[in-house]
């Protein structure tokens, strides 16, 4: 239906062909951040076979097809029911009737112009088959499936069958008798910095110490993953041959170091034999010469091979050899996959004995796939060997008939996750993950109604929700789910796939129900691959938006808003309390933490459930909130951001890995693009208000006086440099022409990656030395290499065009990216036209300055600057003995004194430049000039930002002989860009909506999942939700006593409501008084913690001891609370009360009428209902 040029044009499918393609790099780059692009050049000569085309088969191709293999060919030609509307998304009612396979075809072709997709009609055949890498069975009965299973096994064609049987599903797995992983866990190989390695029997290699920055290697002693490369390392050559060293003698396989530490217990001291993380060995070294300095450590994974029985060898022992059981998926259920898995035998008995499934809520036909299942587990106990049979002690029969009554129902959630499991498979094809061992069974009969619904409820309809109808009763579908209403933040990859599923269940159809779902963000070519409700055509239009019909066409009864607001404390007007409190729940479907945390506060507080999910590459998890039943999402653990925070001065002058070249380059960014317009922007806003910083500094009132001590020198500096960059900014901007920008750019290369180099080498030449002798550039440290510039070299060129184009930006020459791009033909891009610019500039000349050095990240504590414990200034030699004797030798007062005066001149020379600046900027004519900083955007390949990055990084790189960075490496690490996958996010949706249905339901905290997977690693794990932490009696040391909680054990989903209509502050302490009996000491809002002139102040203070501010609280007791708190609040940055509230959030402190504390939870007061 559809082909891709990549697949018809392009004879190359290396690695380097695609990184070279910039649209397949583009759409693909979140992907590729998870699978790699070896993988992805693996998959997109992938042709997979899809039988079936129900829930599991339809989400199966939509989730591969977004992912990208060569081919796709769908085999359904069963005709579609009007049921199947209530699973396949692509089907209409239209389509009733009509073989679902072709139905549906060319909706999943829109999906990816890059995948061939087509509908094989007729029968299927073993020649048919036989064209395809991978197989995936849905839906169909037993013998078919051993059949395609063992004519795939004996070719080497993987083979996956998977299908939903109502509230359980399965999936099966073989990719042949052999196959090759060449990546188990999908994880980033470790790499490390390289401090020494010794020349011994071991091997041992030392890595940069945790002090210094660097992390324990993390690497296990495998055949897989346990071996490492060695690069970079100067020494190390070899005896015998020393044209080759050890940098080019890798793989090495690795062994764990262990140390000797002593540790003391209640003074008795002893030895103990600990892990060393930062040493490891690679075994004998003796034939290399002695290591010198420098050196990166790589792992390496090495290729394993598995082998996979067929399904026929399965049914009996489906226990994979050397494991212990089948996979676990559910803290609560141990043994259910066993129990499943004999269930379903006993179902295919039945199926094979009638010719179809067991009838819905058929109490017959139940019974006898529970004595079928009986029956098979007598069979395989008589075999008497557990190696080759698996049989039950006992069946249990309520799984048996959990399963069989509704085994007809095609459950669309598990359908939406069991199509995330499967196609994830698939892509393991490539080598990328270990595929399954060879089972996965899940069941979530929990999400069955606690009374089963009777007959009548339960009644087919002949309506799209048929099959939740068997399962739930029309009542609840028709009233519960078609009636509800849901907030859904976020339109990205969570959100399409909510919205989808959302419009399968019927959610927000009834004439109670409702949908309404915000974004502010817009559709990108990076969003196709992934977020399945867009295409190309959207690319530009708010996601919100066009997420809203696209569902509108898969269930037309929908009721959905679509907004493009922020949710945040600066958007409450737009949706203020009555919205919150209209809704049933709330869905989250964002990509940050801070938002997240905010809408879980908003939850807490309206007392609203919330489903709470995100993916990380192949990971998943669900989180579940339930009003006081569950913990919320701000009581769990967050990631640590800052986890591998790079020190400055690694940054500035000692990168030794490229993940610190493409900082330091997104830094410069920053510096060179962002700031100083920003900071000129600001100035012509209102220079008056600019300036008045830089005559403070002046007066010295930053430092709390008039003196001119060190905190008010270090204010002069600062003003001096941002005073300096908006002087330079309209000193350059006016009258700006394109050759000077490239002249800037020119002369900004030769600062960056020469000067600044040579600087460093002056201060610390090739053979320096520290204070205590050792060699200063070694270990992390690599000694520099300046740049010659050269206008041939496509990295010096580039990185002159990019940083011409964005100051013709700054300085307002061309629009700014968002409103116009510089055309591929714009004499700005013509390579040509700027060398012959660059030809006409001298090479500017270089001299030594006395600028300082940063070494450390912070200063050892009470050490000089000089050496390691701080700065080394132009011309000094902190390792030289004949400077150490002069200095001994020198008089110290005079020193003292010299110093101070040095100082006093320095601060005089400092006031007088910040005094000519000020008024020079005061007396300026800006007329005309419109400062426009840049906002770094990753995602647009011709605004010029990623060619920045990517220049700068790798030109860095080259100065410290580093490995230089793929474009698409730096735009992932530059733009902070999380690896995204269809699979992960369809899998984790359809697991949230399952717990969904039991918040609607009202089920006890015991039915409740939440899950953390993993779908490259096979790791799935249910367990039931945390409950919310009660507050208890605890010690108060800023109270210095012991603190009460009123009322008893309340967690933060209580409050004490204060509802008695307007009232006045003392009106409200009274109030507060009569319904707890507990006193308030303290009482402020949250502004009170916010930056601006509100912050600090309270509403009240009982223990207040300055006479003003006693007089003011006094003074306002018969004040309106509402318009106190308007008064008191004024100039926050959030609306404090603003038409559309009812209410307010106060803290507060309280104690009884003896001064004893309490803690108490958050206090409401509400004025109006």
């Amino acid at each position: 239906m559809a082909s891709s040029p990549l697949h018809t044009s392009s004879p190359v499918r290396d690695t380097k062909a695609l990184t070279n393609n910039a649209a397949f790099m583009d759409k693909y780059s979140r992907q590729i951040g998870a699978f790699g692009i070896e993988a992805m050049s693996k998959l997109i000569q992938l042709k997979v076979l899809i039988m079936g085309l129900r829930g599991v088969g339809v989400e199966t191709a939509k989730n591969l097809i977004l992912a990208g293999p060569g081919a796709v060919t769908l085999w359904d030609e069963h005709p579609t029911q009007v049921k199947d509307l209530g699973s396949n998304f692509f089907l209409t009612e239209a389509d009733v009737g009509k073989p679902r396979a072709g139905a549906v075809a060319s909706k999943l072709a829109e999906l990816n112009s890059m995948v061939s997709v087509r509908v094989q009609h007729g029968p299927l055949t073993e020649t048919v088959v036989g064209m395809h890498n991978v197989v995936v069975c849905t839906g169909l009965r037993l013998a078919e499936m051993v059949r395609w299973n063992e004519f795939c096994h004996a070719r080497s064609i993987a083979f996956i069958a998977a299908d939903v049987k109502g509230a359980m599903g399965f999936v099966f797995s073989d990719f042949g008798a052999k196959f090759t992983v060449r990546d188990v866990t999908g994880e980033n190989p470790h790499t490390r910095i390289i401090t020494h390695i010794e020349n011994n029997e071991e091997g041992t290699v030392t890595l940069l110490s945790q002090e210094d920055g660097g992390r324990s290697h993390g690497i296990e002693e495998s055949e897989h993953d346990g071996w490492v490369d060695i690069s970079d390392v100067s020494g190390m050559e070899c005896v015998a041959d020393n044209a080759k060293s050890i940098n080019d003698l890798g793989p090495f396989k690795i062994k764990h170091v262990f140390k000797t530490v002593v540790e003391d217990r209640n003074g008795t001291k002893r030895e103990k034999t600990v892990y060393d993380g930062f040493k490891l060995a690679i075994g004998d070294t003796r034939a290399f010469s002695a290591y010198k300095n420098g050196g990166v450590l790589t792992q390496v994974k090495k290729p394993v091979q598995y082998s996979y029985r067929t399904l026929a060898q399965n049914l009996a022992q489906p226990v994979a050899p050397g494991e212990f059981g089948l996979l676990f998926t559910d803290g609560a259920k141990f043994g259910r996959a066993e129990q499943l898995h004999l269930a379903l035998q006993g179902m295919w008995k039945f199926e094979e004995a009638h010719g179809r499934s067991p009838r819905l809520n058929d109490d017959g036909d139940a019974a006898e796939v529970v004595r079928l299942t009986q029956a098979r587990n007598a069979e395989l106990k008589a075999v008497g060997d557990p190696e080759v049979a698996l049989a039950l002690e006992e069946v249990e029969e309520s799984v048996v008939i959990n399963m069989a009554l509704f085994a007809e129902v095609d459950f669309q959630p598990l359908a939406a996750f069991f199509g995330g499991v499967v196609a994830q498979e698939v892509v393991k094809f490539t080598g990328k993950y270990q595929p399954l061992e060879q089972w996965l069974h899940l069941d979530a009969f929990e999400v069955l109604p606690t009374a089963r619904p009777s007959a009548a409820e339960t009644a087919t309809q002949n309506t799209r929700y048929d099959d939740l109808v068997a399962m739930f009763g029309k009542t609840f579908v028709q009233e519960q789910i078609a009636d509800a209403r849901t907030f859904v933040v976020g339109c990205g990859a969570l959100g399409c796939e909510y919205l989808k599923n959302f419009a399968l269940l019927g959610l927000g159809t009834g004439p109670k129900g409702g949908i309404v779902v915000t974004d502010n963000d817009r559709i990108e070519v990076s969003n196709l691959n992934r977020q399945f409700l867009f295409r190309e055509k959207n690319v530009g239009q708010a996601k919100s938006v066009a997420a809203t019909e696209a569902v509108l066409h898969m269930n037309t009864a929908i009721k959905i808003e679509a907004k493009e607001e922020l949710v945040a404390t600066t958007t409450e007007n737009v949706f203020p309390d009555q919205f919150w409190e209209g809704l049933d729940f709330v869905t989250n479907a964002l990509d940050n933490v801070k938002a997240r945390l905010y809408v879980d506060s908003r939850c807490v507080f309206y007392g609203k459930p919330l489903l709470e999910s995100g993916t990380l590459g192949t990971k998943c998890n669900v989180q579940v909130i339930i009003p006081h039943l569950t913990a919320s999402y701000a009581d769990g653990p967050k990631d640590d951001a800052d986890g591998d925070t790079i020190p400055m001065c690694t940054l500035r002058n000692f990168p030794s890995l490229i993940e610190h070249c493409i900082e330091w380059a997104r830094a410069q960014f920053n510096d060179l693009f962002v700031e100083g317009a920003a900071d000129s922007k600001k100035f012509l806003e209102d220079r008056a208000l600019y300036l008045e910083d830089a005559k403070a500094a002046l007066r010295g009132e930053r430092n709390g006086n008039g003196t001119g001590g060190g905190k008010q020198k270090a204010d002069l500096g600062k003003e001096i440099d941002f005073l300096q960059g908006v002087h330079t900014y309209l000193t350059q901007a006016r009258g700006v022409t394109f050759p000077a920008l490239v002249a800037e750019a020119f002369s900004l290369f030769h600062k960056l990656f020469r000067d600044k180099l040579l600087q460093l080498i002056h201060n610390f030449p090739e053979d320096h030395v520290t204070s205590t002798g050792d060699k200063f550039w070694t270990g992390a440290k690599r000694f520099p290499q300046p740049a010659v510039f050269n206008a041939e070299n496509e990295q010096h060129l580039g990185f002159v065009v990019s940083v011409a184009n964005l100051l013709a930006v700054n300085y307002g020459l061309i629009e700014p990216p968002d409103k116009m791009l510089v055309a591929q033909d714009h004499q700005f891009r013509d390579l040509t036209y700027i060398k012959g610019i660059l030809a006409t500039l001298p090479v500017p000349a270089w001299t030594p300055s006395s600028e300082k050095i940063e070494l450390e990240e912070e200063k050892k504590e009470g050490g000089a600057a000089g050496e390691e414990g701080g700065e080394v200034a132009a011309g000094t030699r902190g390792g030289s003995s004949e400077s150490l004797r002069k200095e001994d030798a020198m008089d110290v007062e005079s020193m003292q004194q010299q110093k101070d005066k040095q100082q006093q001149q320095q601060e005089a020379e400092e006031r007088a430049t910040l005094e000519r600046l000020i008024v020079e900027l005061e007396a300026v004519d800006a007329g005309g000039l419109v400062p426009e900083p840049a906002e770094f955007e990753k995602d647009q390949d011709l605004n010029f930002h990623i060619d920045f990055v990517t220049a700068a990084c790798n030109l860095r790189a080259s100065n410290y002989r580093i490995k230089q960075a793929s474009r698409h490496k730096c735009k992932m690490i530059a733009g902070k860009i999380i690896p995204a996958i269809a699979t992960a996010t369809a899998a984790v949706t359809g697991l949230a909506c399952i717990e969904l249905l039991k918040v609607l339901q009202g089920k006890p905290l015991e039915a409740f999942k939440d899950s953390s997977n993993n779908l490259g690693l096979n790791m799935y794990f249910l367990q039931e939700p945390a409950p919310p932490a009660k507050t208890q009696e605890r010690y108060d040391e800023i109270e210095m006593a012991h603190v009460k909680p009123y009322p008893a054990d309340f967690t933060k989903w209580d409050s004490i409501v204060i509802e008695q209509g307007p009232l006045t502050l003392g009106g409200f302490l009274n109030a507060f008084k009569e319904q707890t009996g507990l006193n308030i000491t303290l009482l402020f809002h949250k502004a009170s913690g916010l930056e601006g002139p509100q912050k600090g102040r309270f509403l009240y203070n009982s223990e207040e001891y300055l006479p003003a501010n006693k007089q003011l609280y006094a003074s306002n007791l018969e004040t309106g609370l509402a318009e106190w708190v308007l008064e008191r609040y004024e100039g926050a940055p959030v609306e404090i009360v603003g038409a559309h509230r009812k209410y307010l959030e106060l803290e507060t402190s309280a104690a009884d009428d003896e001064g004893n504390p309490f803690l108490i939870p958050t206090v409401i007061y509400r004025w109006a209902s």
